[in-house]
């Protein structure tokens, strides 16, 4: 059932309720008052029949007393019949001659003194009637004569009260009709904005955010659909951000993985040497990475960089100095030549509003010889029996300056790998991670954590450990990379 129904069944309810009550306790006040009206005027009846009949009466006048009695039934439609019975209680007068001169009795007779003094009821040739009874008193007499009667049809004053309570149910019943049309239309009114609300809050659930409903009112209801309104407005901001959110995130699976792609998965193979490598983003897309590639005569290429930054740009640009780095490295001019290039290359797409920190080696897997340069990079560590041994090398950052300011600061590095040593290369992410007390990891248990290491990947493996140690868990806000490339003892 419809709110619309429910409304107006209620409302008609409390219209009929109401309207009952009132109409009931109307004609119970139209009855008592039309009876004690007919009461009244029968007792006034009967007064001016006892003040008309009192001297002839007082005297015996049998003819003024008949006449009187058919002039008081004849002159009243309601009145069944007129009486004058003498101090004897016999009809001294009546309209039917075989009553007089024999005892007045009312058949069925009750007194009625709640209607007041001198009414009975009864009953006369089988009709239902009140009689009122008034006694007669002449001038200057010192007790009553007799008395006057006149009886009241009831059939006819219940008749005239029935008339009037008909007339007024047909009006209650019209201003019911009225009064329920009215409260019907008033009802739909109020309903059809919620209605409306019903089909908009049907509509946002099948997804619809757009929907928006006109406030035509200040009351409650308008101030709901408001209300509503700017819900479903929210709804749309917020869906349509969920969707853009989600759309980014998707892109951003995808770069991740492209960009995941771009990094070597696989050590190369390289009799007598062990390599081991790892890099973790903190967020979708990180600004580190590392590589390696052959180059002629048995030269193998080593890079790890750090993008300034996070996200998209980062990863761009990183995309973009793993390219660069690869092809100026072919050209087989050395580690110096190399990272000049990249520089020169980088520097009109950095700008100076980003840069890039990048350690490249050159080393001669047979000769076991190295060439490094740094372009303002974390130092490489070499592990060797004497202990850890940091490299370092002259350069800034590419992106930072020209490349003629750049070229001067460039120098190259030597350094040689015996059986047992390891080179290992790291980002900052590593000496800069962070514990619960804002502790640094730093070099002193960064050499710490790598001397003991037998060969590369338990050298990464004791590593990472004690990073992650460190940190015990705490968020960790830059890209954690390390490359580690051993000769076999």
């Amino acid at each position: 059932m419809s709110i619309l129904a429910k409304f107006s069944l209620a409302v008609i309810a409390l219209l009929l309720l109401s309207a009952g009550g009132v109409a009931w306790l109307g004609v119970q006040s139209q009855r008592d008052a039309l009876r004690d009206e007919a009461i009244h005027r029968g007792r006034a009846i009967a007064r001016g029949l006892a003040a008309a009949s009192a001297d002839a009466l007082a005297t015996g006048d049998p003819l003024t007393l008949v006449n009187l009695a058919v002039d008081s039934k004849s002159q009243n439609k309601d009145v069944v019949y007129a009486a004058l019975v003498d101090r004897n209680g016999r009809v001294a007068g009546h309209a039917d001659r075989a009553a007089l001169g024999h005892p007045f009795v009312l058949d069925g007779a009750e007194t009625l003194p709640a209607l007041g003094p001198g009414v009975s009821q009864g009953r006369y040739n089988d009709e239902a009637i009140w009689d009122l009874a008034v006694e007669v008193m002449p001038k200057g007499a010192k007790g009553p004569v007799g008395s006057a009667h006149v009886a009241l049809s009831q059939a006819q004053v219940l008749a005239s009260i029935r008339s009037v309570v008909l007339r007024q149910g047909l009006l209650a019943l019209l201003l019911l009709c009225v009064g329920a049309g009215l409260s019907v239309g008033l009802v739909s009114l109020l309903v059809k904005p919620l209605s409306a609300l019903s089909d908009a809050a049907r509509l946002v659930g099948q997804g619809d955010f757009s929907i928006q409903i006109p406030v035509t009112s200040r009351d409650e209801v308008g101030q709901l659909i408001d209300r509503f309104n700017h819900m479903t407005a929210n709804l749309e901001t917020a869906q349509s951000e969920r969707l853009e959110k989600e759309r980014m995130q998707g892109e951003l699976n995808v770069a991740r993985s492209i960009q995941a792609n771009l990094l070597p998965t696989q050590a190369p193979d390289l009799p007598g040497w062990d390599l081991a490598f790892h890099c973790a983003p903190a967020k979708e897309l990180g600004g580190d990475f590392y590589d390696w590639f052959q180059l002629p005569g048995g030269i193998l290429g080593l890079v790890i960089a750090d993008v300034s930054g996070k996200g998209v740009p980062a990863a761009l640009h990183m995309a973009n100095l793993r390219n660069l780095t690869r092809f100026a490295a072919k050209a087989g001019k050395g580690p110096a030549a190399t990272l000049k290039a990249v520089n020169e290359a980088a520097f009109p797409d950095l700008k100076g509003e980003s840069f890039v920190t990048l350690l490249y080696a050159e080393i001669d897997l047979k000769a076991k010889k190295g060439v490094l340069v740094s372009a303002g990079h974390e130092p490489a560590l070499l592990l060797h029996q004497g202990g850890v041994e940091g490299i370092r090398a002259k350069g800034m950052p590419i992106g930072v300056a020209e490349p003629e300011d750049f070229d001067f600061i460039v120098r190259e590095t030597a350094f040689s790998l015996a059986p047992g040593d390891q080179l290992v290369l790291y980002t900052d992410g590593v000496t800069e991670a962070m514990n619960a007390k804002e502790e640094q990891f730093g070099r002193e248990r960064l050499d710490a954590a790598v001397k003991d290491g037998k060969e590369a990947h338990a050298t990464l493996e004791g590593l990472l450990n004690k990073v992650h140690s460190h940190a015990a868990g705490f968020e960790q806000s830059d890209d954690l990379t390390a490359l580690v490339l051993g000769v076999r003892a």
